[in-house]
């Protein structure tokens, strides 16, 4: 069966229901918020980063003056180095003894003290007036947009998603501010994005990711709010899409590098040791990573293997079943077949993510997996008369064809390397047990 057909019979309307709503808000995301600068939020974000960024120049300001007045504190005295001398005979031997000391004096210039008083009280009203009014607009600002915030997560969807538009563009802007404004627009997105996605609509969620594509800080933030539910085999579908995009898509025209000022800042680099991090405008790795693990996998691949809970190990035989006479084992296989494209695209996508692409090995081995070991001699056999064992057969050499392939496409990677060449051995003792049994 064509990759296409598969996909369809699995959950076409679904994937073809997130593609499309993805595209509509993908449009609504570049097209930015539609309020203008009428909204309350604009003027509170621009008074609240001009405030900060005041106390930020202030305060150096402030900490030079302090600076100064420590040196010129040291000029209020005069130190001058003296000498003293001694000669006295020991009362005990008559002989004579000499010693000298050097000390210094100190001595206060009273009549420089005015003028390093008037500076110290020039230092002290500076801060009041200066660092102190920034301060208090900064706060006063503050609160404003945490009441403001507050009163849009009570009001409806519309005001939530104008306000996070907002919210998430501010961030983006944020290079070169101050990091406490950094952090707390960070605070205010997760509130409402946590809000935005309790409904749990699915126009929402793909809203928000658009958003995310656009950052250029880290949004591992967003692990934390994203809420996707895997319940039946239409969930599964979706969840398979959002994988999808969020993992699979192209990468964006413009990317910015890296600006974070943390003490965990990375970025990473190529062979040659250049910046490649968010060269092709894609997430950063540990944000992929962190959107990977948030995303129900376990759910997933428990729905699509007809199993009723995520803990399959705990599983019991008679849980499972397909009560469709076999559609249902049809639709699993098409399920895995998409899910494996979604996951091979996305290893594409992100070639030079070395944890990412573990994971994701990780999730197609999980999505292949047949429990052979477990499996007892007389629960195997091939009712077609032999042509069940040379169909096996046929599949395992054009498995073994793929792996030869695979692994001179990837010759540099020591690791992948030892994984495959472990495939191949469970491939060839495949064809060497059929060969057996043919016997």
């Amino acid at each position: 069966m064509p990759l296409e057909e598969a996909v369809k019979l699995f959950g076409g309307a679904e994937i073809s229901e997130v593609r499309a709503i993805s595209e509509k808000e993908e449009v609504i995301v570049e097209g930015g918020p539609v309020s203008g600068p009428e909204h309350p939020l604009v003027d509170l974000l621009s008074s609240f980063r001009s405030s900060l960024n005041a106390m930020d120049h202030e305060g150096t300001t402030i900490s030079q003056g302090f600076i100064q007045e420590e040196k010129s504190r040291s000029l209020l005295w005069k130190i001058e180095k003296e000498r003293a001398y001694a000669s006295e005979n020991c009362p005990s031997c008559a002989k004579s003894l000499s010693v000298q000391v050097t000390f210094e004096t100190a001595t206060l210039q009273t009549e420089k003290i005015p003028a390093a008083r008037l500076r110290l009280e020039a230092l002290a009203r500076e801060v009041q007036e200066s660092y102190c009014h920034h301060q208090h607009t900064a706060l006063m600002t503050y609160y404003q947009i945490e009441d403001l915030v507050y009163m849009t997560i009570q009001s409806g969807m519309g005001e939530i998603r104008e306000a996070l538009s907002l919210l998430l563009q501010a961030m983006r802007l944020s290079d070169g501010a101050s990091e406490v404004y950094s952090a707390s627009l960070q605070r205010w997105v997760v509130a409402l994005a946590a809000k935005l996605l309790y409904t749990r609509d699915l126009r929402h969620l793909i809203f928000l990711i658009h958003h995310l594509f656009r950052q250029n800080r880290s949004v591992r933030w967003a692990s934390r709010v994203l809420r996707v539910q895997v319940t039946d085999v239409c969930s599964a579908a979706r969840a398979i899409a959002l994988l999808e995009l969020i993992l699979a898509r192209p990468g964006l025209e413009t990317a910015v590098e890296c600006t974070e000022e943390l003490v965990e800042g990375w970025e990473e680099v190529g062979r040659s040791g250049e910046g490649s991090a968010v060269g092709e405008g894609l997430l950063r790795e540990r944000d992929a990573l962190a959107l990977l693990r948030a995303l129900p996998l376990r759910q997933l691949l428990a729905k699509m293997a007809l199993f009723n809970r995520s803990d399959i190990e705990s599983t019991e035989e008679h849980e499972w079943g397909d009560g469709s006479g076999g559609h249902g084992v049809l639709k699993a296989a098409c399920g895995a077949r998409a899910l494996l494209a979604v996951l091979q695209r996305a290893v594409h996508a992100h070639a030079h993510y070395a944890r990412l692409q573990r994971e994701l090995t990780e999730l197609c081995a999980c999505a292949l997996q047949l429990d052979i070991e477990s499996t007892e001699e007389h629960e195997w056999g091939d009712g077609s008369g032999g042509h069940g064992v040379l169909k096996a057969a046929c599949g395992a050499r054009a498995l073994l064809a793929v792996l030869q392939r695979a692994v001179h496409a990837h010759a540099h990677y020591a690791r992948l390397q030892r994984e495959l060449t472990e495939l191949c051995a469970c491939a060839l003792q495949l064809v060497a047990a059929l060969h057996l049994r043919s016997r």
